[in-house]
């Protein structure tokens, strides 16, 4: 009797923890924080366990090439320093001296990742970039003026950062300046009709869209700016309206399916916007019907990844 039952508690301690990831092989899935993924195109909640240190906020996030494939990458944030790149066995830290919040990134090319701006002690005009050949972090060209809040996308295999905040002295201004990286360089394109920061912008049926967020008196804009690089960089149009105001929230493509979604709708109280709101084929932005999603920017942009770089941690 003691026997077995020395025995049975000794096979239990035995058995290893177990670690949910509940993930369909092939599918994609969006990563709004270690924390909260979506599947995609439905926006359920899956389970993913990933023992990420802590919970991030206002980090910065791309898909990059480490150790032979594409993996997640969060960096920064007002929670954390450095990077953390995430593997099979779990996270493992990088870049030790990466130290911003409420920067902007985006690829850089087939092969880099780009971030730019932000706050670390002070606001910054830097920009770092990841190098996937050989997994080593090199200084980018400096914006014109420190920047954070604005919004960067790769379009036309291009750089482009829109909007922002530049603090400066007892000041500060809402910007509504374009950058486009050229040849190592910034060239500043013609300004959008909208000043704005913390925007979402997104790259879609080849324009380049920049919706929502604040302008220079903390109004909250429903507004959408839009360009097409292709044809020119100086032109621009106003896109479909958004039916709420809404700043701080994130914009991504599935296939040819546009997504706006999270964010704040005050900024007086916290009133988080729930809806998933989708640009249909008559110009208008339509409410997906049971579907409901609270992001608050953990990390920006939020990133569409596949099961294969979802991995269950410890």
């Amino acid at each position: 009797m003691f026997k077995e039952l020395f025995l049975a508690i000794l096979g239990a301690a035995q058995v290893a923890p177990s670690c949910v990831c509940d993930t369909v092989p092939g599918e994609e899935y969006l990563y709004l924080s270690p924390t909260h993924i979506l599947h995609l195109p439905s926006f359920e909640r899956i389970t993913c366990d990933q023992n990420y240190f802590g919970e991030p906020k206002d980090a910065s996030a791309g898909i990059v090439k480490y150790g032979g494939a594409d993996r997640i990458l969060i960096c920064g944030g007002s929670n954390d320093e450095g990077c953390h790149v995430l593997f099979e066995g779990g996270w493992q830290q990088i870049n030790l001296a990466f130290h911003r919040s409420g920067a902007a990134s985006s690829p850089h090319g087939p092969d880099s990742w780009m971030v730019s701006g932000g706050s670390g002690d002070e606001q910054l005009a830097t920009t770092e970039i990841y190098n996937s050949a050989d997994a080593t972090w090199t200084a980018g060209p400096e914006l014109p003026h420190p920047s954070s809040s604005h919004c960067q996308v790769f379009a036309n295999n291009q750089v482009f950062i829109s909007g922002g905040r530049w603090r400066y002295g007892d000041g500060s201004v809402t910007l509504n300046s374009v950058l486009v990286l050229e040849d190592d360089h910034w060239t500043k394109l013609v300004d959008m009709p909208t000043r704005r920061y913390d925007h979402a912008c997104v790259a879609w049926r080849g324009m380049i869209l920049n919706i929502g967020g604040l302008d220079d008196n903390r109004d909250i804009l429903s507004t959408v700016d839009m360009f097409n690089p292709a044809v020119s960089m100086n032109t621009w149009v106003a896109g479909p309206e958004l039916p709420i105001q809404l700043y701080s929230a994130q914009a991504i493509t599935v296939g040819e399916d546009l997504y706006v979604f999270g964010g704040e709708r005050s900024t007086v109280f916290p009133f988080f916007n729930t809806d998933v709101y989708t640009l249909s084929s008559d110009g208008k932005w339509t409410a997906l019907r049971d579907v409901s999603v609270s992001d608050y920017r953990s990390i920006y942009p939020a990133l569409k990844v596949t099961s294969e770089m979802l991995h269950c941690t410890l």
